[in-house]
């Protein structure tokens, strides 16, 4: 044991006076004022909060406290229970400590397993001190009622002294970080209410028929103080109940019934109804914190995928930037007569960079989505004419796997939709691309399609390796791919199915998977709404023209690899090109080569593509300026055309995409 200090000694005789005073309270109640069989005894309550706050150390002053009141009191001491009666009490104040700490109880009333504890806690150790004083006063012939009368009376006045007092006393010691008042008039509001309902119940003599409406106002006000307020306020509310019901009694008594009767019905009264209070306390208080908790949760998730967004639009810039060089040098390549071996592995390795780009695209895609950053262009678009693009962008790929596509209708051009072209594209791209991929070489794809009311069914087929039937709806989760006994890995990430329902069902279309079984090949059925009017509607004419050879390109991009192959790709194809590697170089060749196109690098060293696009539109710059980015996100995009730009192209570049946009600017 340590050193007993000042402060010690100040505690012990605090908690004695406490003790004392409380004791010889009781006692002037019970028999001065003849409140038997109802039993008041704050010194229970007390003594629990001060060995709880301060330690086993103050069960001394206690115990002197309780005998020293046991001496003065009105019947005089009898022996052996001068001591006995102390030790009783003291010893079932320890109990009630030792098995609030033994059940891990918290020390607040802020969750309904602590409530629970401290309730079954105090029960039980409530009837240690009556079973040994009741036995020894039996034992030694000073039992002056029935055994079971004094036992039940001397444990229900322990017992609701713990109820009252405890909760109040460790909450308001230890729990200071919860405010007790709310607003100033919602908690004044809430003290007359309650003072009010109170007063009326247990000082006034109110008429039988109307009190129903005042218990209606208690419980009201109670709970709404466990409903908005802190614990601290619930156990004070609690407080001034109990201590304003049994001074009324005092003060204003029924005289048509007897005092102890009165003081028994309110014990039984708040007996019943503490608990109720601190568990619908609980209840909320626990709620609000696992709502605390998931939003926490919440916001952390959000914070994370904002970074694993961040991380994977920076990854794929990274990874874009070399692919932009290897590409052009590719198609660079393919412009020279080369021999047919190597012209094999020149298409080979453009297929291995498309599908490369693919991936990058579907997992920024993916990002977005998870975002809420996904977003349609509406446009009325042509359904024979997007099908036509989506075979030949995946010819090369579904011929190197030596399969055939077949179409099983001849095109009808009288089918419109309400689509973001790029987008319905890409669903069919990649269930074209899908169906390849996973199929023996010599395969089919049947592609087909027909309308039905208001909407067209489009049906691809494939002869592949099949999907069993528990996995059917398990290929449109994110990152699945499929894995069966059967399974052959046919590359991927397992985004492009998920992307590819979640484009279909933002068109307001569904997506279905159909197969046999394993081994029997697949069938992807889309249904998606028709264009309100099923005509071809009026609208600008694009007409095919040959690429403007003659306009003068300037390459503006930091990567001296990519800048010089795409400076020789252009040359070869008959542009007058130029080059420069920063930003500041821009203006002086603006000014010296006069080029009607620049393709401007965004990630430029001693400025961004941004700053030189505002710069050159302020200097009064109007032909055409293209972004090139390895960010393609559409926020990328917006924030291209808001300074300036008239396109954005992203990391590696197709050239027969640039050329294609050559052909719609104006001569």
């Amino acid at each position: 044991m340590g050193r007993i200090t000042y402060r010690d000694i100040a505690q012990y005789i605090l908690v004695f006076v406490a003790i004392f005073i409380s004791a010889k309270f009781g006692q002037y109640l019970f028999f001065e004022w003849e409140t038997s069989p109802a039993v008041v005894w704050p010194p229970t309550g007390i003594g629990i909060i001060a060995i709880w706050l301060f330690g086993y150390r103050q069960a001394l002053p206690i115990f002197l406290a309780l005998v020293l009141s046991s001496i003065t009191g009105p019947t005089g001491a009898l022996i052996p229970t001068i001591v006995t009666t102390p030790l009783a009490q003291v010893a079932g104040n320890i109990l009630t400590v030792v098995l609030l700490r033994k059940f891990w109880f918290g020390g607040n009333f802020s969750t309904m397993r602590n409530v629970m504890v401290f309730l079954a806690v105090v029960t039980f150790s409530s009837m240690l001190a009556p079973t040994i004083t009741t036995s020894i006063s039996a034992l030694t012939g000073h039992l002056v009622t029935y055994g079971y009368i004094s036992w039940s009376r001397a444990w229900a006045g322990y017992a609701f002294s713990s109820l009252i007092l405890v909760p109040f006393g460790i909450v308001w010691w230890s729990d200071n970080k919860h405010p007790l008042m709310r607003g100033v008039l919602e908690t004044l509001s809430v003290v007359v209410i309650l003072v009010l309902s109170v007063h009326s119940l247990f000082w006034a003599n109110i008429q039988p028929e109307f009190t129903f409406i005042l218990f209606a106002i208690f419980f009201a006000v109670h709970f709404w103080v466990c409903l908005r307020f802190s614990s601290r306020a619930l156990t004070l509310a609690i407080l001034t109940t109990t201590v304003m019901g049994i001074f009324g009694i005092f003060l204003s008594p029924d005289p048509t019934k007897l005092l102890s009767s009165q003081l028994l019905s309110i014990e039984l009264f708040l007996f019943l109804v503490t608990p109720i209070f601190l568990a619908f306390s609980a209840l909320i208080k626990e709620r609000a914190s696992t709502i605390n908790e998931l939003r926490d949760a919440m916001n952390k998730i959000e914070e994370e995928n904002v970074a694993k967004s961040n991380f994977i639009a920076v990854l794929a810039h990274e990874l874009r930037n070399p692919l932009a060089p290897v590409q052009t040098t590719l198609e660079i390549l393919a412009l020279q007569p080369q021999e047919p071996e190597i012209m094999h592995i020149i298409e080979s390795a453009e297929r291995q960079v498309y599908a490369m780009r693919r991936l990058l695209d579907d997992l920024l895609d993916m990002a977005r989505v998870t975002q809420g950053k996904f977003e349609l262009q509406i446009e009325r678009a042509n359904l024979c004419a997007m099908l036509d693009r989506c075979i030949d962008t995946t010819a090369d790929f579904i011929q190197s796997r030596n399969h055939v596509v077949v179409r099983d209708l001849t095109c009808d051009d009288s089918i419109w939709l309400d689509v973001d072209s790029m987008r319905f594209e890409q669903v069919i791209v990649n269930i074209l691309n899908n169906a390849a991929k996973y199929m023996n070489p010599g395969g089919h794809i049947i592609l087909k399609y027909q309308v039905k009311k208001e909407l067209v069914e489009i049906k691809i087929t494939d002869t592949g390796y099949g999907i069993s039937q528990e996995h059917l709806e398990e290929i449109f989760e994110p990152f699945w791919q499929l894995h069966n006994g059967e399974k052959r890995n046919g590359g991927g990430i397992g985004v492009g199915l998920s992307l590819t329902r979640h484009i279909v069902n933002m068109h307001g279309g569904t997506i279905t998977a159909e197969s046999a079984g394993v081994g029997k090949g697949s069938t992807f059925t889309i249904f998606m709404p028709l264009a309100k009017v099923l005509t071809k509607p009026d609208g600008t004419k694009i007409f095919k023209s040959e690429p403007r050879t003659r306009c003068k390109i300037l390459v503006v991009d930091d990567n001296t690899a990519a800048a010089e192959s795409l400076l020789k790709l252009l040359l070869l194809k008959g542009y007058t090109v130029n080059a420069v590697f920063t930003g500041g170089e821009v203006f002086d060749a603006v000014k010296n080569f006069t080029p009607d196109v620049i393709i401007l690098d965004i990630g430029l060293p001693d400025m961004t593509g941004y700053e030189v696009a505002k710069r050159l539109r302020a200097e009064g710059f109007t032909d055409t300026l293209v972004a090139l980015s390895g960010y393609g996100q559409k926020e990328d995009k917006d924030k291209a055309m808001e300074v300036g730009f008239n396109h954005h192209i992203t990391k590696p570049m197709r050239f027969e995409s640039f050329e294609e946009y050559l052909r719609t600017l104006a001569p």
